[in-house]
């Protein structure tokens, strides 16, 4: 069991299991941007060497706002799975697909339908039904085939440990159905509920949502730590993406999940790590970035996160250009199929952030062959699991304790609303266990390219517009 709540009571406000995960929150909340900055799209479609797979969220902005001509994939949210495996709100999708298809066509982009279902009950009743499971999908292959979409990207959060199997089923027959198949998968698997290596076998690409490391019912703190250690926990993007390899997934069916969004917290001072006085609010990146031009933006070396306080009581921390670009070249790195965000529009069109992305995911003076890479990557096998390794729990979804396990003094990291955070998701079953942690919280259109020659290249560019931090 985790052990936060009794080693670290002042930092633990409630538990993350009892709250939405954040995809839940923001459709709630419907966060905007108020500043935004345009761009023109680039005439030319570019050949890319890593998948760019966004969501749209419908209340952020237009489609016509996207910057089309950066993106591989992008992902319509939502549709919504019933009880009795039917689908609801399927508006959402069908309101915008022409017009997402229209402007996508140029650039070769694939649209996804998003189907998502953050209620455990509502999983434990369709899930393992395999007549409810066929009526789910049978939905979805006729909104594919009537619409034109290229594939679906399902996004089930809060599932309970029982189901881990039959949502592998559903996934396997879900891609018999359509030509694409994504599946959104948390950063901890806190319930041990997602079977990292057969969905990896029966999915196109696992998209890790690394985002929500620090959620609005916990203390302050990064959103998307690139590293962990003091004064933070040992979890991060690096733990993340350890414990899915650990299972012996290939990196080349993960798709890193980076957000646009902040959070803002009210805190007792401005003391980092700190302690919160009440719930977060999301902040969307366009607006971050400009408050923390007005308020002073401060650096976190370890995480390589950006913060400022906009007053004494108050912390908002976020991601930025320089902090997006950090967590996609280390994840690139590490050989990820691509990196992917939530959500898009949440930047405003920032141009900067755009053509730093640019510069990591395409090639520079490639052709426009849309043939495109075998999109379903390498067969990760079924295996049950990796090595239980120190912090695991060993069971399907990984938790292998892969990183650096630092101790977490102070500031607890929590990812939780979307490793268990679904609107009814039950008590968490501690994956990873770590003490003073707050519980819970390609193809592309080209193959992509190997050799010193184009590493070179994106180095050179990626180098050529680093920015200075500003540092506390």
């Amino acid at each position: 069991m985790l052990l936060a709540a009794a080693l670290a009571p002042a930092l633990v406000l409630a538990s993350p299991s009892a709250a939405p995960g954040i995809h839940a929150e923001h459709a709630a909340l419907r966060p905007a941007p108020l500043h935004r900055r345009g761009r023109a799209l680039d005439p030319t479609p570019a050949t890319f060497s890593k998948w760019v797979y966004g969501y749209y969220a419908y209340w952020a902005g237009s489609v016509a706002d996207l910057p089309w001509d950066r993106l591989t994939h992008v992902a319509l949210f939502d549709v919504e799975m019933t009880a009795t495996g039917a689908l609801k709100n399927q508006h959402l999708v069908t309101d915008v697909i022409d017009e997402a298809l229209a402007l996508a066509e140029p650039y070769g982009v694939k649209i996804h339908i998003t189907v998502i279902c953050f209620d455990k009950a509502t999983m434990g009743a369709v899930l393992p039904d395999p007549a409810k499971r066929a009526l789910a999908i049978g939905e979805l292959k006729a909104m594919v085939e009537a619409t034109g979409a290229h594939g679906v990207s399902v996004d089930f959060e809060g599932m309970a440990q029982e189901n881990i199997l039959d949502l592998v089923a559903f996934v396997e027959e879900l891609k018999a159905a359509v030509p694409e198949v994504t599946v959104a998968t948390p950063p901890i698997d806190w319930n041990q509920a997602y079977h990292y290596p057969k969905l990896a076998a029966a999915a196109d690409a696992l998209f890790i949502m690394g985002y929500n490391f620090h959620w609005s019912g916990g203390d302050p703190g990064p959103n998307a730590p690139l590293h962990g250690g003091a004064p933070w926990s040992k979890y991060s993007l690096e733990w993340s993406m350890n414990d899915y390899l650990g299972t012996g997934i290939g990196a080349d069916k993960i798709i890193m999940g980076l957000p646009l969004y902040g959070m803002r917290w009210p805190s007792v001072d401005n003391s980092v790590p700190g302690e919160a006085t009440g719930k977060g609010k999301s902040l969307v990146y366009a607006d971050a970035v400009v408050e923390a031009a007005t308020y002073g933006r401060h650096w976190d070396e370890v995480t390589h996160t950006p913060y400022y306080f906009a007053d004494a009581l108050s912390q908002t921390w976020y991601d930025d250009a320089e902090s997006i670009e950090d967590k996609i070249t280390w994840s690139l790195d590490q050989g990820a199929l691509g990196i992917g965000f939530w959500a898009l529009n949440y930047d405003g069109n920032d141009p900067d952030l755009w053509d730093m992305v640019a510069e990591h995911t395409q090639i520079p003076g490639g052709d426009t062959d849309s043939g495109g890479t075998d999109s379903g990557g390498t067969d990760s096998g079924t295996g049950s699991g990796g090595t239980d390794s120190a912090g695991s729990a060993g069971s399907f979804g990984g938790a292998s304790g892969g990183g650096t396990d630092s101790s977490a003094t102070g500031g607890a990291s929590g990812s939780g609303g979307d490793g268990s955070g679904g609107a009814s998701a039950g008590a968490t079953s501690g994956a990873g266990e770590d003490p003073g942690l707050d519980e819970g919280g390609c193809g592309c259109r080209s193959t992509p390219a190997s050799g010193s020659a184009l590493g070179l290249l994106l180095l050179v560019g990626a180098s050529a517009r680093r920015r200075r931090r500003a540092l506390a």
